[in-house]
């Protein structure tokens, strides 16, 4: 016989499903103050609830089978994958249940976890050396998926557990579970594991950003912050940008819009991973986003002016800062229409780093950057 609280959750999921249904899902919850409040006394999740809430996510994930077969069918895909519209429906049922739970997908860390309350009073139980239990759920493209984190009698563990859309049960080799020296909850909104004292910690944002901010990182940040490319980590602006490594910045701008090297151009027969490139396509490509003039660029050492060509070589960590995560934190708008976003490099450790992107929006979607600033004294 089911409790209160289990029928209620039941209730709700009813509800959610016949509203996705009819294509009337309630909206999300907005996502809470960025500004986390100082966490409570109180323990989390009650461990005798999990295996009720388990049920439940089961039977969500197991609903979305009529969708996974409709886009694995529309697609001819082995595995589906929801859009994003299906996965917001789905993750609405997921939250009806009352347990914390997110979208997962690459670039959008910024949405953090809905309900990520009982994590932060997870995590200050177990700094106070208490026996504690939560769990939070995930929505991907293609599966879902539940994190478990217990503190009993001194031992931390995390459990992990994958289900394939449709499916009743988790996949029969998706389950791990891990021993972990530490975890703990930081005022940026982050939580942060170790698996030993001696390994630098992982991390994840389970606090939302304001939902504003949402998509900017991965728009106007990621296509232009490859580690080499100096665009974040160095002051730049439309008089003085010397210290823009603008082969670089190709690359990664390049890579952004969709014209990887290696797809796009000829490989240079006596270089490793270099491409012969028609000024044409650099000169449009970095002189159509940047304050940079053809004649600039013509000065680079990799011109080629008797085929007029550029030799541009592939490097990894296109968009990626290593060892740490890039998020927009906030944003200015300015009178003549251009914004100033303030990027954080999130780290696990002490070094990270704080800039001021401005970028000048257009009506037909496109943009163009402006210039950077670096805080005193953040890395890079």
């Amino acid at each position: 016989m089911m409790n209160g609280k289990s029928l209620r959750a039941v209730c709700a999921l009813l509800c959610c499903l016949m509203l996705a249904s009819c294509g009337k899902a309630p909206a999300p919850a907005a996502p809470e103050s960025s500004v986390p409040p100082a966490a409570p006394e109180s323990v989390s999740v009650p461990t005798e609830e999990a295996p009720a809430v388990d049920e439940e996510f089961a039977r969500v994930v197991e609903a979305a089978a009529p969708a996974a077969r409709e886009i694995t069918a529309e697609y001819g895909e082995v595995i589906a994958a929801f859009p994003e519209a299906e996965r917001e429906r789905l993750l609405t049922a997921v939250t009806a249940l009352g347990v914390p739970a997110k979208l997962w997908d690459y670039g959008n860390s910024e949405r953090g976890i809905e309900g990520w309350q009982a994590i932060a009073e997870f995590c200050e139980a177990f700094r106070r050396g208490e026996d504690a239990e939560t769990a939070w759920y995930w929505v991907g493209a293609e599966e879902a998926a539940q994190y478990r984190m217990t503190a009993a009698d001194g031992t931390l563990s995390r459990e992990y557990r994958c289900w394939k859309f449709g499916d009743p049960s988790p996949s029969a080799d998706s389950t791990t579970v891990e021993t972990l020296s530490g975890v703990k909850f930081r005022e940026d909104g982050w939580i942060e594991w170790s698996r030993s004292p001696d390994e630098l910690p992982e991390q994840e944002r389970i606090v939302p950003l304001p939902k504003e901010l949402w998509g900017l990182c991965e728009k106007y940040v990621m296509p232009v912050a490859g580690d080499h490319s100096n665009v974040l980590t160095r002051d730049w602006d439309a008089e003085n940008h010397g210290d823009v490594w603008w082969e670089f910045v190709f690359v990664s701008l390049s890579s952004g819009v969709g014209k990887e090297l290696s797809d796009t151009y000829e490989a240079v027969e006596d270089a490793y991973d270099t491409y012969e490139v028609p000024a044409a396509d650099v000169e449009g490509l970095l002189t159509g986003y940047f304050p940079v003039t053809a004649e600039e660029l013509r000065a680079l050492p990799n011109y080629r002016p008797d085929t007029q060509t550029y030799r541009m070589q592939y490097f990894q960590g296109s968009g990626t800062f290593v060892g740490g995560d890039l998020e927009v934190t906030d944003k200015t708008d300015h009178p003549d229409g251009s914004m100033t976003l303030r990027v954080d490099w999130v780290r696990p450790d002490d070094w990270s780093g704080r800039y001021y992107l401005t970028v000048l929006p257009g009506e037909d979607g496109s943009w163009n950057y402006l210039g950077n600033r670096v805080e005193p004294g953040a890395g890079g």
